[in-house]
């Protein structure tokens, strides 16, 4: 399996939330974001990337979850991701793992996953870094 790494910067695109009656500051959001990959490995340079995440927080703090899709020139690869969300240094961060479950085109089969952190630099803008590897 190569090992690969790459970044984004992406814009929320749409999100909702709704309050959580059960205690006090515990909030459930609904997001999707997208951005431009940059990474050393040639399919991914360039791909846009499109997440859609549930977020679980009380206090901050808590779960996000979801599901990405990497649109390349060539076709599609897409999965699954899971990570814990801190405030840190009145940011909100997330560092989680990810899995490709599969794509279309050559990345049809695709396997892999790996690691990402994840931090918002503004109340609509995400940076995140990744590395992992993968199997087409």
């Amino acid at each position: 399996m190569p090992a690969f790494s790459g970044k984004f910067s992406g814009n929320i695109e749409a999100q909702t939330s709704l309050t959580v009656a059960d205690e006090s500051n515990h909030e459930m959001l609904l997001a999707q974001v997208r951005g431009p990959q940059q990474s050393s490995d040639p399919r991914w340079n360039g791909a846009t990337i499109t997440y859609s995440a549930v977020l679980d927080l009380a206090n901050g703090k808590g779960m996000q979850r979801g599901h990405f899709v990497n649109a390349h020139a060539d076709g599609r690869s897409f999965g699954s991701f899971e990570g814990l969300v801190t405030p840190v240094d009145g940011e909100l961060r997330c560092d989680g793992t990810w899995t490709a479950t599969g794509g279309t085109g050559p990345y049809a089969g695709m396997r892999g996953g790996g690691k990402f952190s994840m931090r918002m630099t503004s109340p609509k803008t995400v940076e995140t870094s990744w590395d992992g590897q993968y199997d087409l």
